[in-house]
């Protein structure tokens, strides 16, 4: 306690050096037994000091391989493809590819032609035409509000108020637009008038709507690429759909892989192996080799696994409408899914094949879900295997061995 009182007089001199009024709270040990010993931290407590194995990244990787040997067939390791659907799984789980895609973004808004837009803008010349330089001032704060975006795993990524200054630089836009016009039609008449041909050629007026256009284009463009991120990145469940073969079991168990490797907590879980009408948990306390665990305590174990890692954690369940699927998820999934979204640093993505749906989720579990559909490999196919089409004809792809 007197160590205790010497550092926190030195804190106090930092604090009071630098203008700030500070706190400093005791912790001993009997305030952390008490803390830990509430319910609500059970599950970070089991993390902590429970048994060394679980929720270890050696635990995430080992009851993963096991899931992936229950897929069977249904998944190739050696197989990767690149589908539409992936970049949907990688910005739910908000991994490094969900922040490179937003900086892809503002890269495209930057790099949109507008150097004639900007000339203008900084010209005491320029007069009423104040949209011009709104304009370039809006966009400069759109780039820079996206490159500083706060990535964060257990946050909301503001993408509406992005979106809502993109719409307000197209309004402007609309304006400049006007503008420019009755500037470049001016600009003509006073150059026919001199008759001055290289003039004619240079009409910067002409040339900064040529930009306006292409502009809006790349905002517009922006808008909706942002707006499909809102989607994936700030939801808390995603549904996968599609039919039998499509390649669902494949893609979630190949992302499945990928964070794992990274570094990241991800729990894969096989609808198939819910073979009971028990309660789904019980199921998967038993999959995981989890004793009597409550959920309460797997989302806290979770949760604590995710703050560790710095990074948002998947529990990702392949096929539910599969085994019993359709007799427990109906009346379980609405709590079962409650507890998993009271943490923040949890995303759950569950696949189910499309003419289950209606019978194994409920209509609200559904309302305030991300849903999409995976269609198969369809054109990637020869991509996926490693091959070019007349690989197969010529017999020295691999099928032909």
């Amino acid at each position: 306690m007197q160590r205790w009182e010497t550092h926190v007089e030195k804190w106090e001199g930092w604090a009071g050096d630098r203008g700030m009024e500070v706190e400093f709270v005791w912790w001993g040990s009997s305030e952390l037994i008490s803390r830990l010993s509430h319910e609500f931290h059970s599950g970070r407590t089991l993390f902590w000091f429970g048994t060394a194995e679980q929720f270890s990244a050696e635990w995430f990787d080992a009851k993963s391989k096991l899931a992936l040997q229950a897929a069977g067939p249904r998944y190739t390791p050696e197989i990767h493809v690149d589908v539409p659907l992936l970049e949907d799984l990688e910005l739910f789980g908000r991994s490094e590819f969900a922040i490179s895609a937003v900086r892809d973004v503002a890269k495209s808004i930057r790099q949109a032609p507008t150097y004639t837009l900007r000339r203008l803008a900084d010209e005491d010349a320029v007069g009423g035409r104040t949209a011009i330089h709104d304009v370039a001032q809006l966009v400069d704060k759109i780039v820079e509000t996206l490159y500083g975006l706060g990535c964060l795993p257990d946050g909301k990524w503001s993408f509406s108020g992005i979106m809502e200054d993109i719409r307000d630089a197209l309004g402007l836009l609309e304006e400049c637009e006007d503008q420019l016009a009755a500037a470049a039609r001016q600009f003509k008449e006073q150059n026919k008038a001199e008759e001055t041909a290289h003039a004619n050629r240079s009409n910067p007026y002409s040339d900064a709507a040529y930009q306006i256009h292409a502009l809006k284009r790349v905002l517009m463009d922006a808008s909706d690429t942002l707006w499909g991120f809102d989607q994936a990145v700030n939801g808390d469940l995603m549904i996968v759909t599609g039919e039998a073969g499509s390649g669902k079991t494949h893609l979630l168990c190949d992302v499945a892989e990928r964070r794992l490797a990274d570094g990241r907590p991800t729990v894969v879980l096989m609808g198939q192996q819910f073979t009971t009408r028990e309660s789904p948990w019980i199921q998967g306390c038993a999959l995981l080799d989890l004793g009597d665990l409550s959920l309460e305590e797997f989302v806290g174990a979770l949760e604590a696994a995710a703050q560790t890692a710095d990074c948002r954690a998947l529990l990702m369940i392949d096929a539910i409408n599969e085994g019993e699927g359709q007799a427990i998820w109906m009346s379980h999934l609405a709590s079962f899914l409650a507890l998993l979204k009271a943490s923040p640093w949890i995303g759950v993505v569950l696949s189910v094949r499309s003419p289950y749906m209606d019978h194994v989720i409920p209509e609200e579990v559904r309302e305030s879900a991300y849903e999409v559909a995976h269609r198969g490999f369809a054109d990637d196919t020869y991509a996926a295997l490693g091959v070019m089409p007349m690989d197969l004809v010529d017999g020295s792809g691999p099928l032909m061995g």
